[in-house]
C-alpha cells in the first residue's frame, strides 16, 4: 500500500499514527502536534518536512526529497535500528529550502534527534568531491543529538576516497578521506620523497 500527500497532514490528541506502506510527503508540512506520534515502517520519500513538535520514528527507509534536497523538522526525531537514511549528494552547496546540492535535515533548536540503523550514502550525476571536503547532512541544536549510526554505506571513487563520519555537537558532518590503504601508501610516498631530498 502508498500513500501520498501533497496538502498539510495532521497527528494529534496524543494519538499515535502508524505507517507500514510506501509513503511520499510532498505537502507543505506532516503536522505531528506535542504528545502525538507518528510511526514509518516502510518507505518514505518526497520534500516535506514534519512540524509540530511530537514524535517521528522511522524503521523503514527515509530517502529525502526527490533527489538532493533540504528538509525543515521541528519534532522530535528518531532513527530506530532497522531504519536506513539514503543521504544523496549532488554538488557542494547547501543554502536552504530550494538552494541544496545535498541532502540536509535542519532540526528546529528546540527538538531533539536520536541515531540508529544504516547511513547510506549516495553520489549523483557523476558527482565526484574533492578530498577534505565537509558536507553537514543533519545540522541541530546544541547537545540536541544522541546516538550514532551503527552502519555506514560509503561510495569510494577517485584515488580510494570515501566518506567518513563525524558527530559534533551541532552537526553530522561527512567528510572526504582517503581509504586507510590509501592514505598509507600516501604517506609511504610522501616519507620516500622526503628521504631523497636529505640525500
Amino acid at each position: 500500500m502508498s500513500s501520498s500527500w501533497s496538502p498539510t497532514a495532521r497527528s494529534s490528541g496524543g494519538a499515535t499514527a502508524a505507517f507500514y506502506g510506501r509513503v511520499v510527503h510532498n505537502g507543505a508540512k506532516f503536522k505531528v502536534s506535542p504528545n502525538a506520534n507518528v510511526a514509518f515502517f516502510g518507505e518514505v520519500t518526497g520534500e516535506g518536512g514534519f512540524s509540530g513538535d511530537g514524535g517521528v520514528f522511522f524503521e523503514g527507509t527515509y530517502s529525502p526529497g526527490n533527489s538532493a534536497s533540504w528538509i525543515d523538522m521541528s519534532v522530535n526525531l528518531q532513527y530506530g535500528n532497522e531504519n536506513t537514511y539514503v543521504a544523496e549528494l549532488e554538488g557542494y552547496t547547501a543554502n536552504g529550502p530550494g538552494d541544496t546540492e545535498y541532502d540536509v535535515i535542519a532540526m528546529a533548536d528546540s527538538n531533539t534527534l536520536s541515531l540508529d540503523g544504516t547511513l547510506d550514502i549516495d553520489l549523483l550525476g557523476g558527482f565526484e568531491p574533492t578530498i577534505g571536503s565537509t558536507f553537514d547532512i543533519f545540522r541541530y541544536g546544541s547537545g540536541a543529538r544522541t546516538g550514532e549510526f551503527d552502519t555506514v554505506l560509503s561510495p569510494t571513487w577517485g584515488a580510494g576516497l570515501y566518506f567518513d563520519v563525524a558527530y559534533t555537537d551541532t552537526a553530522v558532518s561527512l567528510q572526504v578521506v582517503p581509504e586507510p590503504a590509501s592514505a598509507f601508501l600516501l604517506a609511504l610516498a610522501c616519507g620516500v620523497m622526503a628521504l631523497r631530498r636529505r640525500r
